[in-house]
Parts: structure tokens; sequence; C-alpha cells
């Protein structure tokens, strides 16, 4: 009997996170605001997130590619490892926030706060618009970056592209 509860136990535990994943998923498209949610890897690529609410949420490996995530509040949200390719993040606050290992080719942040995001070795901003971004200076490890047609507060930088 007892072997019968660990084994129930452990199997209610292994299938909980992929249906609290799912419904977390469906919680933000609905709600428009997920706080501290687990949408790890999750599919929001395209979704319409403007003004959303994901402060501390864990989005790291998620598909945002695409998405609407203008004004969002991303406030110490993990984004490690998510594609952001071609989102909009326009004046989205990302104080605090992760973005080591992140794709953002192509992401217009124009505008967005940067105040304490860390950055990483394999973040990528080839052809982002960083234009009007406010504390890009005080993010975290930005220098790492990679840069490549990357439109920023001091011109277009070229600096990561690779020579050929």
């Amino acid at each position: 009997m007892i072997r019968f509860a660990v084994l129930f136990a452990a199997a209610l535990l292994m299938a909980g996170p992929a249906q609290s994943d799912d419904t977390m998923v469906k919680r933000l498209r609905y709600l428009n605001k997920c706080p501290g949610c687990d949408l790890r890897g999750g599919d929001l690529s395209g979704v319409n997130l403007e003004g959303a609410s994901l402060v501390g949420a864990n989005l790291s490996k998620a598909n945002l590619s695409k998405a609407n995530l203008n004004r969002a509040d991303l406030q110490g949200a993990n984004l490690a490892g998510a594609d952001l390719s071609d989102a909009k993040l326009i004046r989205a606050d990302l104080k605090g926030a992760k973005l080591i290992r992140a794709n953002l080719k192509g992401a217009d942040v124009n505008g967005a706060y940067f105040h304490r995001t860390k950055f990483g070795d394999q973040t990528d901003l080839t052809e982002a618009d960083l234009t009007g971004t406010k504390n890009l200076k005080n993010a975290r490890y930005i220098q790492r970056a990679k840069f490549c047609n990357t439109k920023t507060p001091w011109g277009v930088d070229n600096s990561g592209c690779k020579k050929k």
C-alpha cells in the first residue's frame, strides 16, 4: 500500500507542472497578467501581451517571438534562453530581468527600461532597436551581448558582427 501511495504521489508530481504551465499560459492570455507565474518553455509566439504584468515570472526558454510586449511589466522576470526575436517591447519595464542567452534578433525595445537587467555572452541583439532605451548603461554585462546592425542610443553598433 505504501508503495502504491509513493508511486501515485510521484506520478502526480511529474504530471503537475505540465498541466500547470498550460493553465498559466491560458490564464495569462485571458487576464493579461500572471506575476510570478511559471511559464518556462511556454509557446507565446505572436501573442498580444501589451501592458501585461509578468513581474517575477519565469519565462526561461519561452517562445515569445513576434509577441507584442509593449509596455509590459517584466521586472525581475527570468527570460534566460527565451526567444524574443522580432518581438515588440517598446517601453517595456525590464528592471532586474535576466536576459542571459536570450534571442532578441530584430526586436523593437525602443524606450524600454533596463536598470540592472542582466545580459550575457550569448544574448543576441542583432538588428534590435534599442534607441530611446532607459538605463541601458546601468544594465549588467551589456558589453558581453552580441551587437550586429543594432540600433543603440550611441548609433548603429556592429561590434559583434562576424568578419567575412
